[in-house]
């Protein structure tokens, strides 16, 4: 894992942030294509990770993401993939729709992906520090101490966070 690194991004005062791709080639097509025709480009562009999982192309999504060349961060779906777990990492509960849907595309995104994209997975910083427009943002997966934790509402209004 690299440490995390400070990105500077002050293009217009904006930025396209987007994640979860999970493999579906067209969408992230749709998205990067939007992106540029908005002029975002790669240096106020960033994705937040979980390129792959639950879609049929998660080689070519991976791929098309690369060559953009955005600000990227790791999900726990490149954890998982860059260390060769045998599941995402998403901590569904077993035997749950999810935990069972997970496992058959885990395994698939296990064989579709070739090595060098699995070690490049493994390189991707946890979070970004990034300055906007005089505006500092903190950008992670989750949250900064679980990359797999999800946040909702009603955490934030029990202070959670």
């Amino acid at each position: 894992m690299t440490e995390d690194k400070i990105e500077t991004i002050d293009v217009e005062h904006r930025a396209l942030i987007f994640g979860g791709a999970y493999g579906n080639f067209q969408a992230t097509n749709a998205i990067l294509n939007y992106a540029k025709l908005h002029g975002f480009g790669p240096a106020n562009t960033i994705f937040t990770g979980d390129l792959v999982a639950y879609c049929g192309q998660p080689q070519e999504t991976t791929d098309l993401v690369r060559e953009f060349n955005c600000h990227m961060i790791m999900g726990n779906c490149e954890e998982s993939l860059a260390a060769g777990r045998d599941d995402c990492g998403c901590g569904f509960e077993e035997n749950t729709a999810c935990s069972v849907l997970s496992a058959q595309w885990f395994s698939f995104c296990q064989s579709a992906l070739n090595h060098e994209t699995k070690q490049w997975m493994g390189t991707l910083p946890r979070s970004l520090d990034i300055q906007i427009g005089g505006f500092r943002l903190f950008c992670t997966h989750g949250t900064p101490s679980e990359i797999n934790e999800f946040v909702f509402p009603s955490d934030i209004a029990e202070g959670r966070f």
